[in-house]
């Protein structure tokens, strides 16, 4: 029997890397089709921005001064 344990584990200690990889790839995949879906849902649709806004932005290269003066 103590032989037969051995040989099992050594079996399973063999399949083991393989069957994370598979299981690795598996939730790799979900992410990738839950993060498009999530992406690409329109059930949310895009506004406008104002045009006073947009010359705000667009007036510093730099960056908004709000978010440049703290870094």
């Amino acid at each position: 029997m103590p032989k037969a344990h051995a040989q099992s584990k050594a079996a399973l200690a063999q399949q083991l890397p393989e069957r994370l990889l598979q299981v690795s790839a598996v939730l790799f995949f979900i992410g990738a089709v839950i993060s498009a879906v999530t992406i690409t849902n329109r059930t949310v649709t895009a506004e406008r921005v104002p045009n006073e806004v947009a010359a705000f932005c667009s007036d510093f290269p730099e960056g908004q001064p709000a978010v440049v003066s703290r870094t």
